[in-house]
């Protein structure tokens, strides 16, 4: 019995990575599937596929976005080993610290990226 306790956590993170890999396909799936029957009933009432084709805007990733949101969480974990070494907080409250830096990044980045999409 002693052995089962001693895996649970093994067990756990297991099921949880498959589930979590299940449903990331199962988003991916349904996702297009809809996008095909989309485009099947755009068929058969005779629209002209072109200007669907036409309207999408190629797809760019938010390369600032993720860098603000990256060097928030390297902050975060920067500041929490620095407070850590100088004993000024103890284990529990370390998340804090980094999900508030993650926290300020993120709004960070939304008022860079509405700036942007502004001009």
């Amino acid at each position: 019995m002693n052995i089962a306790y001693e895996y649970l956590p093994f067990i756990l993170l297991t099921v949880f990575v498959i589930v979590l890999i299940t449903c990331i396909f199962l988003a991916f799936y349904f996702y297009h599937r809809a996008k095909a029957k989309e485009r099947l009933v755009l068929l058969e009432k005779g629209v002209d596929m072109n200007l669907y084709l036409n309207d999408r805007r190629p797809f760019t990733f938010p390369w600032l976005r993720a860098g603000i949101v990256t060097i928030g969480l390297s902050v975060g974990f920067g500041l929490q080993a620095i407070l850590i070494r100088m004993d000024v907080i103890d284990e529990p409250p370390y998340l804090f610290v980094l999900f508030a830096c993650v926290g300020a990044s993120m709004i960070v980045a939304h008022y860079v990226d509405r700036e942007k999409n502004h001009s």
